[in-house]
């Protein structure tokens, strides 16, 4: 499968080994449900499980009853009402190792808060399935 992609991933240099313990469970944070059905299809294709919040908000209520199960959350940059950046901060706040990956289509010379200041991983959209897959695994095994 193809997701359009000419990008590369950037992982930050703290990108841990899984443990035995990782929860294999994704949170796909994005307002878009064309591409939240694609990467949840992608991930439970390959075992992960997958859950899925169309905003910011829905996302810290999703994380409120699956604290537990969650081991990596993906979310989009750009969304209304709640931006993903912001999201991640507030999810950090509760969960300081929580892996987060940020996805956007927007990349600029202000990308790079992304990664040199917050340490959260920035995956661009469009990708392929394998930059996806290459990416949760880094974390979730």
């Amino acid at each position: 499968m193809f997701l359009e992609c000419i990008c590369t991933l950037h992982l930050p240099p703290y990108s841990h080994l899984p443990s035995l313990n990782t929860p294999r469970s994704v949170l796909i944070v994005d307002d878009s449900p064309a591409i939240r059905s694609v990467v949840v299809g992608v991930l439970r294709q390959n075992g992960y499980t997958a859950y899925e919040a169309e905003s910011g908000k829905a996302a810290l209520a999703e994380m409120q009853l699956r604290k537990a199960e969650i081991g990596l959350v993906l979310s989009d940059v750009v969304m209304p009402d709640m931006d993903g950046l912001t999201l991640a901060q507030q999810l950090r706040k509760q969960m300081p190792k929580l892996p987060i990956i940020l996805l956007s289509m927007h990349i600029n010379e202000d990308t790079h808060w992304v990664t040199e200041e917050s340490n959260f991983s920035f995956l661009p959209k469009p990708f392929e399935t394998r930059q996806l897959l290459e990416a949760v695994r880094s974390f979730l095994g």
